[in-house]
């Protein structure tokens, strides 16, 4: 039986394979969260983000059995994650198809053979400096507290010495600004990929 208390995570995922809930909701709990932020970052809606997580996790337990044969579980993720915000995206709908192995767009191959050879970690941190800088002077500096200092709206509020409600709303067009640059230098399943990697930007 797998113990809480410990995440070896090859040793969760084993017992996933095999049915066992409790490690499925340790799955659940260690990514959920990483999941959700970087369907929210694009995708701009609670509900259909937290709709993306329910299908992502759905799916990994529908396809349980095939974890034992997964080498690395964070890309495999990954890609399911990306497809379905992908198709979120391009669709415009206000539900989000859930894709299967079938129906995915063949243009995404594996992780690590297709995305991670076409920019390596520099360059995917120099693209998000790059977005950075673009933004204006209170914009940079406010995203800097938050992501980099990890302030919350409520310190940097009373830091610059600036209402709340006007630290949420530089924040909300600094990510804007940031993920519509992302988008302008790379294509869609690229930007999933650069948040996914850097989701706490």
């Amino acid at each position: 039986m797998y113990n809480p208390s410990l995440y070896d995570e090859k040793v969760v995922l084993l017992a996933v394979a095999k049915g066992d809930e409790e490690a499925f909701t340790k799955i659940y709990h260690h990514y959920r969260n990483k999941i959700f932020t970087v369907a929210f970052k694009l995708i701009e809606s609670e509900q259909a983000a937290e709709e993306i997580v329910q299908d992502v996790f759905l799916k990994v337990w529908l396809k349980r059995s095939y974890l034992k044969e997964v080498e690395r579980f964070d890309s495999w993720l990954f890609i399911i994650a990306r497809n379905m915000v992908y198709s979120f995206l391009r669709s415009g709908a206000n539900n989000v198809k859930t894709l299967t192995p079938e129906n995915v767009d063949p243009g995404f191959g594996d992780l690590s053979q297709a995305n991670a050879n076409r920019l390596d970690e520099k360059e995917l941190r120099q693209v998000l400096e790059q977005a950075v800088c673009r933004l204006t002077p209170q914009q940079r500096l406010i995203y800097l507290l938050s992501k980099e200092e990890g302030l919350k709206q409520k310190d940097i509020s009373e830091k610059m010495q600036i209402a709340p409600e006007t630290v949420k709303k530089h924040l909300q067009y600094a990510m804007r600004s940031i993920r519509a640059y992302i988008l302008s230098r790379t294509d869609i399943s690229l930007t999933i990929f650069i948040l996914w990697e850097f989701y706490n930007i």
